[in-house]
């Protein structure tokens, strides 16, 4: 997890970060020694959001849920995948003995075809037979660009899914490392080293990684079952966790919170006007670690910006909350309080 630098922030939140409510066990049933102590992690994620929901801790629960959640949905949703490929692959292979027995067909065909062409050397029949054969080619050509569109539909279809899931949790590492096993299975190994790289730059990911190496060696029937248990744990720890309705842009730096407010404070220096996108800027800083009051500070002031006044006092309070005596909302809570809600 993220150290936080200031002592008040460690002392207020040590509940958050320590053992925490005793862990939920979602591990029961598994089959795997990997799936078992991913599930475990997931489940230890999950009893830190229920500690700072104890205490009365949201947002800094959300932050919690939301890793435990995608951290499985992640783990599930490369398990499907691998299910289509597997199915897909029988499919190929049935498509091949398929044509297979159909050019046989067509050879004993065209064995009996023979005795009637020379009789017709030359003629109508000859003249069928060249114009089939060269229409023969542009009808590969066309199955070809089809499978090629389709390949590229399904790139674009797992692409935006992984983007959803990684939207859910901002600081998770685990879509990258997910989504690089997928790669790792096909091999594609370039794609797959740069998701692995993303997820080892996010400090939430773990020192002592899982080997996930066993899923290459499961059958179609056993990834299912596999999927069916991970759907359940899935279910359990959506049931507290309230999916954000803001989607921001998928990076790889998207866990890091400095970064996040640096792009609001140089977008705002490049154009004044522009400050709803900085405010998405420093609201995903905020997703990103709820444990920072200079990203309340920053979501609080750029909503008395744009407006909007109950939006500005609920970050000031919840990062006082946080806080109490942090000074840039103190003074922001003076400013909003002498102004009528407009710091």
């Amino acid at each position: 997890m993220k150290h936080l630098l200031l002592i008040s922030i460690l002392s207020a939140l040590s509940f958050c970060k320590g053992e925490g409510n005793e862990a939920k066990d979602i591990s029961g049933g598994s089959v795997y020694p990997a799936e078992r102590a991913f599930l475990e992690e997931a489940a230890r994620l999950y009893g830190l959001g229920e500690d700072c929901e104890d205490r009365g801790f949201t947002l800094q629960a959300g932050y919690y849920y939301g890793q435990a959640v995608v951290a499985v949905a992640s783990f599930r949703y490369a398990v499907n995948e691998l299910i289509l490929i597997h199915k897909k692959e029988a499919d190929d292979k049935a498509e091949q003995v398929r044509k297979e027995a159909k050019k046989k067909q067509e050879k004993e065909e065209q064995e009996d075809w023979d005795e009637w062409e020379t009789e017709d050397e030359g003629g109508f029949l000859t003249a069928i037979t060249k114009l089939a054969e060269g229409l023969e080619p542009l009808a590969e050509k066309a199955d070809s660009i089809n499978k090629i569109s389709d390949t590229i539909e399904d790139a674009k279809e797992i692409g935006s899914m992984w983007n959803l899931i990684a939207a859910q949790s901002l600081s998770s590492p685990y879509p990258y490392f997910f989504e690089g096993i997928l790669h790792d299975y096909r091999g594609e190994k370039k794609e797959a080293a740069e998701c692995y790289a993303n997820a080892l730059m996010n400090p939430n990911y773990p020192e002592d990684p899982w080997d996930f190496r066993f899923l290459a060696d499961l059958s179609r029937k056993e990834l299912k079952a596999l999927s069916r248990r991970l759907r359940e744990k899935e279910d359990i720890l959506r049931q507290p966790f309230v999916p954000t309705t803001s989607f921001y842009k998928r990076d790889y730096r998207n866990w890091d919170d400095t970064y996040l407010y640096s792009l609001a404070i140089d977008t705002l220096k490049a154009d004044t006007t522009a400050v709803g996108i900085a405010f998405r800027h420093y609201e995903a800083a905020l997703r990103a670690n709820p444990f920072e009051p200079a990203c309340f500070v920053g979501c609080a002031y750029l909503s008395a910006k744009m407006g909007f006044g109950k939006q500005a006092a609920y970050y000031i309070n919840e990062g006082l909350l946080l806080d109490p005596e942090h000074k840039g909302l103190n003074i922001l809570l003076e400013a909003f309080n002498k102004e009528g809600g407009k710091p």
